[in-house]
């Protein structure tokens, strides 16, 4: 039996596009990069680069691909890459699908590595320095920066600190700002797909290629794919039924098309879909799209 063919039974057009994406994942890639930072050097050189203010050299725990479970009726969260750095805890997110509310997933992230960390009847100090970092394709903040840190501190006196141990990351990829070490910066340029500008990102591109030869990290990537892919199958029939129940009695012609700005609107505010990706597909505009989204927000 050949080990890289999904064991999901898919139709020959969502194969096609699962070879398609399969082709094209980079580093860029969640599963891809989960799969490549299982090295824990690699892993060490990246936090190096992205805090190297802390001298990190020792990693303690290392969980790529890691899922936790909460209490029950909680939302679990998959850790792109959970680890153990000279006794601080990292939570590394690949997220490169445009998505909302970014920050509040940061906290909610940051909020299990807490419950991850603290057991019954352990005193809060024991709880280690904390770091989520979210790598993004676009400038959550506008500000035109690589990298934004955040800690907590007193409203009305920005020179206190509240001393939690909690610091949250978020990486722009297409920063523009002089912000950054150039070695990171090679990083984030090879995540936007440009060639390897030094001998660590060499390394992580050859580490790439070696993982897309291994028959089960296909077949893995595969079966995550179709699984996205039928997520989104089900919210296009969901928002098409919500247009159903509204009772929309236009023009066959007009009617489609309002369908589809509706259901491809509603995917990109989901965030199951990049709008780019949307656009796409759908032959829609920014300007369809947006405006729709504009007009019905979430609630």
């Amino acid at each position: 039996m050949d080990k890289s063919k999904i064991t999901i039974t898919a139709t020959e057009e969502q194969q096609q596009i699962l070879n398609k994406r399969w082709d094209e994942a980079g580093i860029g890639n969640d599963y891809i990069f989960s799969c490549v930072m299982r090295n824990e050097s690699t892993f060490l050189q990246l936090m190096q680069r992205i805090f190297p203010e802390l001298k990190l050299s020792r990693v303690e725990r290392h969980s790529p691909q890691m899922t936790f479970y909460g209490p029950y009726g909680t939302k679990s969260v998959r850790y792109d890459v959970y680890s153990e750095i000279n006794g601080r805890v990292f939570d590394v997110e690949m997220q490169m699908e445009s998505r909302k509310n970014e920050s509040r997933r940061a906290r909610y992230y940051q909020c299990m590595m807490d419950e991850q960390e603290l057991r019954k009847g352990e005193d809060y100090a024991v709880l280690p320095d904390s770091y989520v970092v979210m790598i993004c394709p676009q400038d959550l903040f506008h500000q035109g920066r690589h990298i934004y840190r955040f800690r907590n501190y007193e409203q009305t006196d920005r020179n206190l600190e509240l001393r939690d141990g909690t610091t949250k990351v978020f990486l722009n990829t297409h920063g523009t700002g002089n912000d950054i070490l150039p070695e990171l910066k090679n990083f984030l340029n090879l995540i936007n797909g440009n060639a390897p500008a030094d001998d660590f990102c060499r390394e992580v591109q050859e580490q790439v290629r070696e993982a897309k030869k291994d028959a089960e990290t296909r077949r893995n990537f595969m079966e995550f794919e179709y699984k996205q892919m039928l997520i989104a199958k089900d919210a296009r029939e969901k928002a098409l039924e919500e247009g159903r129940k509204e009772g929309r009695e236009e023009g066959r012609e007009e009617g489609r098309k309002e369908e589809r700005v509706s259901n491809y609107s509603s995917l990109v505010q989901d965030g199951i879909l990049s709008l780019s990706e949307a656009m796409k597909r759908s032959g829609l505009s920014e300007q369809e799209i947006n405006s729709w989204i504009q007009t019905h927000p979430n609630t």
